[in-house]
């Protein structure tokens, strides 16, 4: 629990730094494989990822989106 009682990864919480870094350190292998031709089920991704940082899946799929949006506004 937080300071303010709530778990951590509840609905309506901040990620933690330690979250994000999981997904992003995730990506970052997802892209890699991609870039081999590797085939990724990103279902279970996200799901795998879900039960590691204590996210709902689609909140998983949004956080991966938004890697991948401020990666293309870098270029």
């Amino acid at each position: 629990m937080d300071a303010d009682d709530t778990a951590p990864g509840a609905k309506g919480t901040d990620w933690t730094a330690e979250q994000v870094a999981i997904v992003v350190t995730n990506y970052f292998l997802m892209l890699e494989r991609e870039r081999a031709s590797d085939k990724i089920n990103k279902a279970e991704l996200y799901r795998r990822l879900a039960r590691e940082v204590g996210r709902s899946e689609k909140s998983i799929e949004w956080k991966l989106r938004n890697v991948s949006a401020v990666l293309e506004e870098s270029r």
